[in-house]
């Protein structure tokens, strides 16, 4: 009967055990106040840590609308060195730049963080334009020549309006290629603001799609034009270039010998050449060409051919020949679209020797260059 009776716990083990349920109590909680404080400690840390990362995101969201205050507010400063620098921040530009920058596109990927300083780490998916650049200022330098040409001056402000013209033409169709480069941002907690510290090259490379290392370049353009207008330069004093300068350039691997090229713009091939008398009474060399004028509006050879004849490693000066024809009227004339003419250039001669002829696009990055070597003798 004793062993089917379940045994019943005595007034002292029940108090026992209430005493040992409330000395537990204050444990616990305390353990759970503890948690809450490394918790809340935790997350304090990661919201700081998150500070610089928003202060680079909200930049590079201002620089994929171009939006040159935002970005500017986003910099220790207030100050987009770079931009200025450059004369890139133009209103001008404006338009053609947040059409670039509309394919940017950016991932954060890493995060230095040291208390009041901080690196974030940036991929950056953007558009380059160096091949974009190139052909613009190549429209750029032939449009400015042939307005040169024509008798018309061109002041500063006509050839920034030229240029965003390009600019905004080449917009409407930019290539769908982006380039991925990594940059990183200093950041700096000012005034209870995360900013970032510096813009470097970098930054402005990818905001721009590389239009500052073109600036040198269009600077260099301008002033040619320039110095062509302040120097009274006309279509019957055309320019040449020295001899060292073919060092530079890389002739075309389908080269065969004889002067036939093809660009965007024109074709041309090689006719023939013959031996004249100039205005001095020396000779002179006569090359004829077929000119095919293949772009969509009417173009002049002078604008868009470059030949040089070389003899004995120097280049050629132009010759004034004593007889004229509608060859050489050509060389100067706007050809409509399509329209293919003979076209005849004429060089001074030192003696009989061999002529090597260079033909290239003028006022372009094209390298392509084809040869053709006349025996005179």
């Amino acid at each position: 009967m004793e062993d089917t009776m379940r045994k019943q716990p005595t007034t002292l083990e029940n108090t026992e055990v209430a005493v040992k349920k409330k000395s537990r109590a204050p444990i616990v909680a305390l353990i759970l106040l503890l948690l809450l404080v490394l918790l809340g400690c935790a997350g304090y840390y990661l919201l700081l840590r998150e500070q610089p990362k928003k202060a680079v995101s909200r930049f590079l969201d201002y620089a994929k609308a171009f939006n040159l205050d935002g970005m500017s507010s986003c910099v220790q400063g207030n100050k987009l060195e770079g931009l200025e620098e450059n004369k890139l921040n133009s209103e001008a530009y404006q338009p053609f730049f947040q059409a670039v920058n509309q394919k940017l596109e950016y991932k954060i990927t890493g995060l230095d963080f040291h208390k009041d300083k901080a690196t974030v780490t940036v991929e950056i998916n953007y558009f380059d334009g160096t091949e974009t650049y190139k052909e613009a200022i190549s429209e750029f330098f032939r449009s400015g020549m042939q307005q040169l040409f024509t008798g018309g001056d061109m002041t500063p402000k006509e050839n920034e309006e030229l240029l965003v013209g390009i600019l905004s033409e080449k917009a409407k169709n930019l290539p769908d290629k982006l380039t991925t480069t990594t940059v990183k941002y200093p950041c700096k907690k000012v005034d209870k603001q995360w900013k970032i510290t510096k813009v470097d090259t970098d930054t402005i490379n990818v905001i721009t799609a590389n239009f500052g290392a073109f600036t040198e370049e269009l600077e260099n353009s301008t002033e040619e034009l320039n110095a062509m207008e302040s120097e009274g330069t006309t279509a019957d004093e055309p320019q040449t270039q020295d001899a060292d300068s073919s060092d530079d350039t890389q002739t075309t691997s389908t080269d065969d010998g004889i002067l036939d090229y093809s660009c965007d713009r024109f074709t041309v091939k090689y006719d023939r050449h013959e031996l004249a008398e100039d205005y001095s009474g020396n000779q002179c060399l006569l090359v004829y060409y077929n000119y095919t004028n293949t772009s969509s509006e009417a173009t002049q050879p002078m604008v868009n051919v470059s030949l040089r004849a070389v003899q004995n490693n120097e280049a050629c000066e132009a010759a004034f020949p004593v007889d004229d024809n509608e060859a050489m009227d050509n060389y100067m004339a706007e050809i409509p679209a399509g329209n293919t003419v003979s076209v005849c250039q004429s060089f001074e001669l030192k003696d009989t020797s061999d002529v090597t002829l260079e033909l290239s696009e003028a006022y372009s990055f094209n390298e392509d260059v084809d040869t053709q070597t006349l025996k005179l003798q």
